[in-house]
């Protein structure tokens, strides 16, 4: 349970609102790390995010509202590079799919 206090400028608590808040994972969706030739580091991230792959994989990073903020594919073999140097600090999400996998994995933007 949250509880959430309405201030005045003064910090005098005003009204009072609780809040019961259920965090559940997505049904039917995979960590990345289960995804046998896939890795996507490092987290937290920085600047860039690297996707190893032994796959042909279609990702797209999402803002935690689901937002879509960037798409992109990387090619079996490959060590790919995606910029995320202008997300803001924040929570994102990284969705890769290939052949008949999904994986989303959550990363922290610092």
């Amino acid at each position: 349970m949250l509880k959430v206090y309405e201030t005045d400028v003064n910090f005098c608590k005003g009204d009072t609102a609780e809040l019961n808040i259920t965090l559940t994972t997505p049904v039917g969706l995979l960590d990345i790390s289960k995804i046998e030739g896939v890795n996507v580091y490092p987290n937290p991230v920085t600047s860039y995010i690297f996707i190893d792959t032994e796959l042909n994989v279609d990702y797209l990073i999402t803002d935690v509202s689901g937002r879509n903020l960037y798409a992109g594919k990387a090619s079996a073999g490959d060590k790919h590079k995606v910029n995320v140097d202008h997300l803001s600090t924040g929570v994102y999400y990284i969705k890769l799919s290939s052949e008949n996998k999904t994986a989303t994995s959550s990363f922290i933007k610092q």
